[in-house]
């Protein structure tokens, strides 16, 4: 179903139908919905569902060889009684799914865990190509934090680790304000979907495009261009962007930090909002305690450094 569901649905398809394309949806939806009903069933909480895929969960059993036996129990009676096999992917330590920026609901596509096989991300900046190396790190670096929690026995929604992660965010940007921070670890990626004529406003691949033309370098749609903002120098729009082939013969380059310093804090957004954190309380660096903050801190036996939030 997933390999024919866009060619069924595309306006130009060759063959199918719109009927088509809700006949699938409809059958996806009892499908998923049926999941959920036999693992609630069977006591499990759905923590989620999309398309394909079930997150469940057991709390009240510690033993991970009993959830594993509990979990492809359900994998067995599912795939026998809707006939398409369900497989069992990982057990995770923790698992957070990001808060949407548009509603107040979780995104659906937009989660990290880690489990059985490491790290699973999805949707966040350091699965993206477009993100520069910088931006990766200072996830990556976040999500080791949070590994190395486990590995300790550190339970990972406690205030001292989210401390622990502000620490080393605030660190990373100190190092970009100092100008510490290679020009080619800030090359931002982005894919050329339209010809320079058919952009209806300026935006940094229009001006990073005109800049590779005015060198001579067309960059056709479906391709990358590779830049890194800087300051503009002078009146012309085209100096705010310098092409990663051009980097070579700069001695030193004028980063644009405000512009970085934003991506940044998005990233790190990615990874503390769904501890509650605001972008408010991550640009000021200090997170408003709350009543549930207080009672987990308890629950977690971890020290609350009053001065730090």
């Amino acid at each position: 179903l997933v390999t024919c569901f866009g060619y069924t649905g595309y306006k130009n398809a060759r063959f199918g139908r719109i009927e088509a394309h809700e006949a699938i949806c409809a059958w996806a939806r009892e499908i998923l919905l049926t999941t959920i009903s036999v693992a609630e069933d069977e006591g499990w909480n759905v923590l989620h569902a999309i398309v394909d895929c079930v997150w469940i969960e057991k709390p009240d059993i510690k033993d991970r060889d009993q959830k594993f036996e509990l979990a492809m129990k359900l994998s067995n009676r599912l795939t026998k009684e809707i006939g398409i096999p369900l497989e069992f992917e990982d057990m995770y330590d923790f698992i957070a799914f990001l808060p949407s920026r548009m509603h107040n609901s979780g995104s659906l596509t937009k989660y990290w865990a880690h489990g059985n096989n490491g790290l699973k991300l999805r949707g966040i900046e350091a699965r993206q190509h477009s993100t520069c190396e910088w931006i990766r790190q200072i996830q990556s670096g976040a999500l080791e934090i949070l590994t190395n929690c486990v590995k300790g026995g550190e339970p990972v929604n406690s205030l001292a680790i989210q401390k622990r992660i502000m620490k080393m965010f605030q660190s990373e940007l100190h190092l970009l304000e100092s100008g510490c921070i290679d020009p080619s670890r800030l090359v931002l990626t982005r894919r050329v979907s339209k010809n320079i004529g058919d952009f209806s406003v300026k935006t940094i691949t229009l001006c990073a495009l005109l800049r590779a033309k005015r060198l001579g370098h067309g960059v056709d749609p479906g391709r990358k261009i590779k830049f890194v903002v800087t300051k503009s120098q002078n009146s012309d729009p085209l100096s705010k962007i310098i092409l990663a082939e051009e980097l070579q013969n700069y001695v030193q380059v004028p980063i644009n930090v405000p512009h970085y310093k934003s991506l940044a804090q998005r990233a790190i957004w990615a990874i503390l909002g769904p501890f509650g954190w605001t972008d408010e309380e991550i640009s000021k660096g200090v997170k408003k305690i709350t009543l549930f903050d207080f009672f987990n801190s308890l629950d977690s036996k971890s020290s609350v450094d009053d001065s730090a939030y």
